[in-house]
């Protein structure tokens, strides 16, 4: 399956022992910090759902700056 970046969207993870981010695509989790490299492949529904078990918080979508440097 080809990945198209533009589909990204980066996610920050929030727990009691860290704050890390995920990178989802067409609702896949692609990319991730390593604390979080075991949900790589799983659907972000499925990690959603195991997040609130944990009481775990997932922050909006982060948007990049759109300005230049």
């Amino acid at each position: 399956m080809s990945v198209n970046h533009t589909d990204n969207k980066l996610y920050a993870v929030m727990a009691n022992h860290f704050y890390a981010g995920i990178i989802v695509n067409r609702g896949v989790i692609i990319q991730a910090a390593p604390i979080l490299k075991w949900s790589i492949g799983q659907s972000f529904d499925n990690f959603r759902l195991y997040c609130r078990k944990k009481f775990w918080a997932i922050g909006p979508e982060i948007k990049p700056l759109d300005h230049q440097l």
